[in-house]
């Protein structure tokens, strides 16, 4: 092997690029590599080149923006051995015919309009404590003083956006859930699954703020039927949108119902329908399109959750997480009972650098060893 090459970002925003390894013929011959992996990834795909040839592919977990170290090493018999000390190496085919990686998303300041999906939870709950003690629960886009204190705070938003921006163009959705097979109860049959049954022209517009909030209001409350919701097939309607290529573009999840997920699926007793979409898949999509997903998770009061026996508080667990690993990144995920608009927009706005989602290259930190 005349050279072996490590794929990988950049430092600090850079291109994608060949890093020549100090690796040479003879046997023993070792380096070490450090790599960041990218915020809203989970893996740091390593793939290494032998004069052009793929050779080694794995993927290593690794939170987002962990560095990690990579030990390589060119035995007597010309292979190469990867470790990645205390960590599990998944090892993939080497085969060149693998699907590309998907890109990172990448931020640098330059984009001057904003394309925003707003996607409302229609079944969203809110629990209060009666005289008796006990909880008593009401749809909350039926209870007007909370809906619309929520829906001033994403006017707000919207309104802190516009002041970065050029323009901003609006879309807003809501999602119920799909009838529960033979469950013929009024009260456990949903008013939609996605309102508007399909966005008109699949268009984002550009709104006022008072239309936003007018649009807002209007949305129909549902019940969900079950616990798993049509958040999934919300993501999908966000997918069929007529995205511009050169805007930042972000889709804001607010609710406290999940979708369905086949890499963490709820436990038994949470999903009583067979799905078309769920939520990971349709992340992803979105992600492949340069779209950002931003959470609010309606919280419950702690005093409710101490209250609720089991699978209940672990449904309400297993929702708030869910919720959390949609957020492109860990600080993009919110809850209602502490979002702001305000805050939460400038911290949107001002974030930079690279994000990715699944596994991706990692960012080349430094070589941190020679051949010895």
């Amino acid at each position: 092997m005349d050279t072996i090459d490590l794929i990988a970002f950049l430092s600090n925003g850079g291109e994608l690029k060949n890093h020549q390894l100090p690796l040479q013929g003879a046997g023993g011959s070792r380096c070490a590599v450090e790599l960041r992996n990218l915020p809203g990834a989970s893996h740091i795909h390593v793939l290494l080149k032998a004069d052009g040839a793929v050779k080694f592919r794995a993927e290593i977990p690794a939170q987002g923006g962990e560095c990690v170290q990579v030990k390589v090493e060119l035995d007597g018999n010309g292979s190469l051995q990867v470790q990645c000390p205390g960590r599990t190496t998944i090892l993939l085919p080497e085969s060149p015919s693998l699907p590309p990686l998907d890109r990172p998303i990448y931020l640098n300041g330059s984009k001057e309009s904003v394309e925003l999906a707003i996607v409302i939870d229609g079944t969203s709950r809110i629990f209060s404590r009666g005289q008796q003690g006990t909880f008593t629960s009401s749809l909350l886009l039926t209870d007007k003083e909370h809906w619309t204190a929520q829906v001033e705070k994403l006017c707000r938003f919207i309104e802190t956006l516009s002041q970065y921006c050029k323009d901003c163009r609006i879309v807003v959705l809501a999602f119920g859930d799909q009838p529960i097979p033979n469950v013929t109860a009024p009260d456990l049959q949903p008013r939609y699954r996605l309102y508007p049954v399909e966005p008109e022209n699949r268009l984002l517009r550009a709104l006022t703020l008072q239309q936003v909030k007018s649009q807002l209001l209007s949305i129909p409350a549902t019940s969900g039927g079950d616990f798993v919701d049509a958040l999934a097939d919300a993501l999908a309607a966000c997918n069929e949108l007529y995205w511009s290529p050169d805007t930042r573009k972000l889709v804001l999840i607010s609710g406290d119902s999940p979708g369905y997920s086949i890499l963490q699926p709820v436990s038994k007793g949470g999903d009583a329908c067979i799905r078309e979409n769920d939520v990971d898949t349709q992340a992803l999509r979105l992600h492949r399109r340069g779209v950002e997903l931003l959470t609010v998770y309606h919280d419950q009061d702690p005093d409710f959750l101490d209250s609720l026996i089991e699978p209940q508080r672990e449904f309400q667990k297993y929702a708030q997480e869910q919720y959390a690993c949609l957020a492109s990144l860990p600080e993009l995920a919110f809850v209602a009972s502490q979002f702001d608009g305000l805050v939460e927009a400038e911290a949107f706005w001002h974030l930079s650098g690279y994000i990715g989602r699944g596994g991706t290259y990692g960012e080349l930190v430094e070589i941190v060893s020679r051949p010895g």
